[in-house]
């Protein structure tokens, strides 16, 4: 997938307050995003005509593809074409501020709102530590099931499942889930590996994203650089 960058990745502080603002970190443009968001939206219309909310995870064979760049962007795009967004992951990946008194506690977990309209967040940082087991992945998806009807989208930012394998039986969950590939890096039977584990969960893969993709230009035209 052209042009969408690596996420950087930023630490938790620890007993950061919950009204404090994310932190702040460089991200390209927008726009850079925009053609790649629209293709991935497109694909998500007809589940958005049949279902509330669909429910999407992104994941990745290894760490460093760009799982957590893909999840936030498409969160970013879906909510400016006017829908209503949760996202979950690390709050560390997201360049949107909280909303001072936005915060709904929802049984174990908080809802929070961000500056960005239609979007919010969940904070699931501690289940993408690798010492995290099955039993928490289970109770985080019983309470999505609890928590998320009145969003149009869920997003979730999944761990690589062949490093993190207690996300393994999480994934028949999503209705659907993107597999981000970083071009001329992942080796096809490690992404035949990841479908597979997908696939043993009941979980259906929507497409590849193939992140990092180099554009050839030819020396000819070098010089109208």
């Amino acid at each position: 997938m052209a042009n969408v960058y690596e996420a950087l990745q930023r630490g938790r502080q620890d007993a950061a307050p919950v009204s404090a603002p994310l932190p702040r970190v460089s991200k390209p443009s927008p726009a850079k995003f925009g053609m790649e968001m629209r293709t991935l939206s497109g694909r998500l219309q007809p589940l958005f005509d049949d279902r509330k909310p669909v429910t999407l995870a992104v994941t990745s064979s290894s760490s460093g593809e760009g799982t957590s760049t893909v999840a936030r962007e498409l969160a970013y795009y879906i909510a400016a074409e006017g829908r209503s967004v949760l996202y979950c992951g690390d709050p560390a990946d997201l360049d949107a501020v909280r909303v001072a008194g936005s915060l709904t506690e929802t049984q174990s977990r908080a809802i929070v709102e961000t500056s960005r309209q239609g979007l919010s967040l969940v904070d699931i940082a501690d289940l993408h530590r690798r010492d995290s087991g099955f039993g928490s992945k289970m109770a985080f998806r019983d309470w999505l099931t609890g928590n998320a009807q009145k969003f149009d989208l869920v997003i979730i930012d999944v761990p690589p499942v062949l490093e993190q394998q207690s996300w393994g039986g999480f994934m028949g969950f999503p209705d659907g889930v993107v597999l981000v590939v970083e071009a001329e890096r992942s080796r096809s039977e490690v992404v035949n590996a990841t479908t597979a584990v997908i696939a043993e969960a009941s979980g259906h893969v929507l497409g590849l994203v193939l992140n990092k993709r180099r554009q050839y230009i030819p020396k000819r035209l070098y010089k109208w650089l």
